[in-house]
């Protein structure tokens, strides 16, 4: 795992090589975009090339111009999470945040020098789960972080983050992948003929992650407990029909994973699928070209319930969803949540 091994995003890859080749890096990053596109792998590729104990160099300023060699004794341990100098923060399993205890704990290690390598490397991997509290604990290591230490937050969205903290960084938008890097990496890494990954990489849109979980038992429920809902929706004709169907959307996301930190990533894959379908149900209405549909294996559904989601309802329903996945990545009640959204579409 380094640089040369990260598809797509490759003005971003060659930007971060130069900085780190000149000394340049600024130490504290903030690393945004969709879930799925590659940003962590990217975070642990830095921490690999900033503690690398063979780095390569082409001296080629158009490609990747430095990178990690990827099989030193250092570059194995930060891709098994057992570096030393290396610290992944995440959400605990038994919590929905990240904690100022945790982030606490990180300040104060990254504080000390290097025990084996030339850098503390600090990634925060879901860093817009971060309390307001743990937030504030980290602005002045953001500001001025110790010599031998760089702080990479990864973020879906930016919005979440206090302007206190996105000032202290160099933010790095990521976008998704295009459908030939998505088709690509599938290939290349997951032993996939080009015709499985080009029907996968067109419904993942964009995202890796999402183009994995297309062949899992989860996502095929994940998909039909979705088209389910807008389908209940679609027939529903009084608002207790509507909480109905929204109780039974929510309960089955709570069976699906134990724990309310599993329910609400749960809740934000069926998120997903609602949006994907509602975009699609407009691309029918428009007479667009059905081939470009993010979910062609639902088109009989779709063109059904395309009767009742006209082009302006789509639209709109679509926005409600997009609110309810950021008031749910908000913390806010799923089951709130829910009966607003069935209320909206």
């Amino acid at each position: 795992m380094s640089f040369k091994n990260v598809v797509g995003h490759h003005h971003f890859v060659q930007r971060i090589a130069l900085a780190v080749a000149r000394e340049t890096l600024p130490q504290s990053l903030i690393l945004s975009g969709p879930s799925g596109v590659g940003k962590q792998l990217i975070a642990t590729s830095i921490a690999q090339v900033l503690n690398c104990a063979d780095p390569v160099q082409t001296g080629q300023q158009d490609s990747v111009c430095y990178d990690a060699c990827g099989s030193c004794t250092s570059c194995q341990k930060i891709v098994r999470g057992v570096h030393p100098d290396v610290m992944f923060v995440s959400v605990l399993d038994d919590k929905s945040k990240i904690e100022t205890d945790q982030i606490r704990h990180v300040i104060g290690q990254s504080k000390y020098r290097p025990f084996e390598g030339k850098k503390r490397v600090i990634v925060i991997v879901e860093a817009d789960k971060l309390t307001f509290e743990a937030q504030n604990a980290l602005l002045k290591s953001l500001e001025e972080p110790p010599d031998s230490s760089q702080f990479i937050l990864v973020a879906e969205t930016l919005d979440v983050l206090l302007a206190t903290v996105r000032s202290r960084c160099q933010c790095l938008a990521f976008g998704r992948l295009d459908l030939e890097e998505l088709c690509e990496l599938l290939v290349r890494n997951h032993n996939l003929t080009y015709d499985d990954a080009r029907a996968m990489a067109l419904l993942a849109e964009g995202s890796i992650g999402r183009a994995l979980l297309l062949g899992s038992k989860e996502w095929v429920a994940t998909r039909e407990e979705s088209i389910g809902f807008l389908n209940s929706i679609a027939s529903a004709r009084d608002t207790r029909t509507r909480l109905e169907s929204a109780e039974d959307f929510v309960t089955a996301s709570a069976k699906a994973k134990k724990g309310t930190s599993f329910q609400r990533k749960e809740l934000e894959l069926r998120f997903q699928c609602l949006g994907s379908f509602l975009r699609d149900m407009v691309l029918i209405r428009s007479s667009g070209d059905l081939n470009t549909l993010s979910n062609i294996d639902f088109l009989d559904q779709l063109m059904s319930l395309s009767n009742d989601f006209v082009v302006s309802r789509a639209v709109k329903g679509f926005s409600a969803v997009d609110e309810a996945s950021k008031a749910v990545k908000a913390n806010a009640n799923p089951k709130v949540v829910i009966d607003w959204l069935a209320c909206q579409l």
